[in-house]
């Protein structure tokens, strides 16, 4: 009996031991397995929803730039992009690391206003390398090698076309010889060198650029430049800003100094601003340039790549002279 019994707390304790061992086994499985929420579809269903992040490389901050914003910002949401936006205000190294920003994230686009050209296009290229679609919003010369790389577009406009355009109506309205004062942007950007290489080309030899200062985009900074100008030429016949927001500020020094009557001014962009002062009178000229188009087609553009679609490589605005005659249609 006694042997019995010792067997069967024996059989008791091994089965007791088995069922433990089991149970531990199946806990240490159901631990190493991967949830639900880990697993391939889980992982496919996360990334459908998703959003392609659209990055805007943004060179400054004046009133075109917050228009350019809001209709990019409403553009992307429209079309199913996540908004991001960089601004360098003029930096070409803060704008390259921007640029690697862009490519460290992984997004699926990227509007730019080059700081430099030549500067920034390497950085494209590596860009356009890791997939991502470029827009670049500036004309590059053909030595860059950007204007047929993959993966590069140009939603551009016509920048020499414009400062032309303001060049020639300057000098139509007054006599020849006059005095002119010319006021950039940010030295040494592409956009600010061409529309003042096409005012100085279109005024050559019928009138005389006496004076030529950078304000980088900056109303105050243009103000002062346009007070230095009227200081040292007593007989300036009209300053030529190279952007609305900076011509703002000349026209403030002009009326400032009891000289709009005697001096002309003219800005580039057709914003809010040019429209105001062109209805005031204040205004003698300025051209459109599109903030709205720029940023629809840029969205537009991507989109037709990323769909599959053959797209030009160069998409451009043409710019048109808006004056104190015809600004209502701009409105």
């Amino acid at each position: 009996m006694r042997k019995v019994l010792t067997l069967l707390i024996v059989l008791v304790f091994a089965f007791t031991l088995f069922a433990g061992c089991a149970n531990t086994a199946q806990e240490q499985a159901a631990a190493e397995a991967p949830s639900e929420s880990n697993t391939d579809s889980g992982t496919e269903e996360m990334t459908a929803d998703e959003k392609p992040v659209f990055a805007w490389l943004l060179l400054g901050a004046n009133d075109w730039t917050v228009q350019y914003q809001e209709a990019a910002k409403e553009a992307c949401e429209e079309n199913g992009f996540d908004y991001v936006d960089y601004n360098c205000e003029g930096d070409v190294q803060k704008q390259l690391d921007h640029v690697q920003t862009c490519i460290s994230t992984g997004v699926a686009a990227i509007a730019i206003q080059p700081a430099e050209n030549t500067a920034i296009a390497p950085a494209l290229k590596k860009a356009a390398d890791a997939g991502i679609i470029v827009i670049n919003h500036f004309e590059m010369d053909a030595s860059l090698g950007l204007n047929d790389y993959n993966n590069v577009n140009f939603v551009i406009f016509g920048q020499y076309e414009a400062g032309h355009l303001i060049g020639e109506a300057f000098a139509e309205k007054l006599p020849e010889g006059s005095k002119v004062g010319l006021i950039g942007g940010t030295a040494g950007a592409d956009n600010n060198n061409q529309r003042k290489q096409g005012f100085t080309d279109a005024v050559q030899g019928k009138l005389e650029v006496v004076s030529e200062i950078d304000a980088n985009w900056d109303r105050a900074k243009a103000q002062t430049a346009a007070e230095d100008i009227m200081t040292a030429f007593d007989d300036i016949a009209g300053i030529y800003a190279v952007d609305d927001g900076m011509a703002v500020g000349v026209v403030e020094a002009v009326k400032a100094a009891n000289k709009l009557d005697q001096i002309i001014v003219g800005g580039t962009g057709g914003d809010a601003n040019g429209l105001k002062m062109l209805e005031a009178g204040e205004l003698f000229a300025t051209c459109t340039v599109g903030c709205d188009w720029y940023a629809t087609t840029a969205v537009d553009v991507v989109k037709r790549l990323m769909a599959g679609e053959d797209v030009e490589k160069m998409t451009k605005y043409p710019p048109e002279l808006v004056n104190q005659e015809n600004y209502s249609q701009y409105k």
